[in-house]
């Protein structure tokens, strides 16, 4: 009997914020040019059904990769390189922020031990995720290891596959500036905050170095015929 097993990180509403178009096609723009790239290998044919090991199969999210990065799991098993990143196992860039790869182990690797890293980890007892920058820089997952049980008492998985969520990785940071829209001048305009000017303040907030816009409540300027009624906190 050849039994498989899944186990799945459930996302969390934070996790969701990456994946909003504002960060996806805008500020983490350069993940989209990531071309998708099959698995290295092919291992269903390899799983010996009369051996003692498993397939895992690995996958972590990482939305905010720099080019010229890459995402490894290793360990101390030898089929993770024994802790080196050069010798693990490299996941594939599968589309969406998914990284993935394929690894057989021995049920004696078992109980397993793994966070991730940007180069990214795995091992035979403790294994993690890591990112392998172009400048050869290795940055780790944060946190405490994940861990991988196998219970072989009866009908040990042959297959295990892994969705490990998002790469713990530093909580992205960015600067921004927060306006009125009336306040939106510029030296062609009626000096009344005119919406065209939005491509201006854009232009200047790229070449200001800011991620992020922020118009306060645009508000009926007709009730009182005051300044105030475009107040946004009245």
């Amino acid at each position: 009997m050849v039994v498989s097993t899944t186990a799945v990180l459930v996302q969390t509403g934070a996790d969701a914020i990456p994946f909003k178009s504002a960060f996806k096609d805008v500020i983490f723009g350069r993940s989209s040019t990531l071309s998708i790239e099959r698995p290295l290998g092919n291992f269903i044919h390899s799983l010996d059904e009369d051996a003692d090991s498993v397939l895992v199969h690995f996958k972590i999210c990482c939305p905010n990769i720099e080019e010229d990065t890459r995402i490894y799991v290793i360990g101390s098993s030898s089929k993770l390189g024994q802790w080196k990143v050069q010798n693990g196992i490299k996941l594939s860039h599968a589309g969406d922020s998914i990284w993935h790869g394929d690894c057989i182990l021995q049920f004696s690797d078992f109980p397993l031990k793994y966070p991730f890293l940007l180069f990214s980890f795995t091992i035979g007892t403790i294994s993690y995720y890591c990112k392998y920058g172009k400048a050869g820089v290795i940055s780790s997952e944060f946190g405490q290891n994940r861990d991988l049980l196998l219970d072989a008492s009866n009908f040990p998985p042959r297959y295990i596959s892994l969705s490990d969520g998002m790469l713990r990785d530093l909580p992205w940071r960015g600067s921004g500036v927060a306006i009125p829209m009336f306040s939106v001048r510029s030296d062609d305009d009626l000096g009344v905050g005119e919406f065209l000017d939005l491509k201006l303040l854009v232009d200047w907030a790229v070449e200001s170095g800011l991620h992020l816009v922020q118009l306060l409540p645009v508000n009926d300027t007709s009730v009182h015929g005051m300044w105030w009624d475009s107040y946004p906190y009245r």
